[in-house]
């Protein structure tokens, strides 16, 4: 199944739930029956989308997540990144409050502002050897955040890339202290465990 299929097939069970309706929904039938849902309940197409999308494969051959791509999708749970993906725009994720684990390839170079902002059920990430960047506020927010494994590929972390991660007590880096300025990043509760590739070394 594809995105798109994937993404059409979560609005058709929504409209099942909401409609009380039974069976197969034909693309025909789903705009009349988000208009007449939204029509009484003051909702609009995007929130419909953002409100139903519990998870998302993006298919191969995708190089870049683009800035706000999944921003708000608060019943998203899981995505897959596929290792064609270079670039993670900013706010891809923002707002993601049901999103528990992401798997970012080891393809992906930058993390951009806010790409993972108030995921709040973000427990642990590990950031691959193709990252050589993480930006502002990247993790901000991230309540659930309890440790952070940063590679030695990594030469630059914007300003507060995980500020206000109030659970987050360990963070990981591959690189020797002072590699990389800014320490700790707005992590004022962690520790930071230097020339480290993760918690069992």
């Amino acid at each position: 199944m594809n995105a798109l299929e994937t993404i059409l097939t979560a609005i058709a069970d929504r409209l099942r739930v909401l409609s009380g309706l039974t069976g197969k929904i034909s693309l025909a039938q789903m705009p009349q029956l988000i208009q007449d849902h939204w029509q009484y309940h003051d909702l609009n197409e995007e929130d419909f989308v953002q409100r139903t999308l519990t998870s998302i494969t993006i298919p191969s051959g995708v190089t870049s997540i683009v800035d706000s791509a999944f921003a708000y999708c608060t019943a998203l749970t899981n995505v897959t990144i596929p290792n064609s993906v270079t670039s993670i725009g900013g706010n891809a994720f923002r707002y993601c409050s049901n999103l528990t684990s992401v798997t970012i390839p080891n393809s992906v170079t930058s993390i951009k502002d806010y790409t993972f902002f108030e995921c709040i059920k973000l427990t642990s990430v590990t950031i691959p050897n193709s990252v050589t960047s993480i930006n502002g506020m990247a993790f901000g927010s991230c309540s659930s955040l309890m440790s952070v494994t940063i590679p030695s590929s990594v030469t630059s972390i914007g300003d507060n890339a995980f500020w206000n991660c109030s659970s987050l007590t360990d963070i990981y880096c591959g690189f020797a202290e002072g590699a990389v300025s800014g320490a700790p990043w707005g992590a004022t509760n962690a520790t930071i465990h230097y020339n480290s590739n993760g918690p069992t070394n």
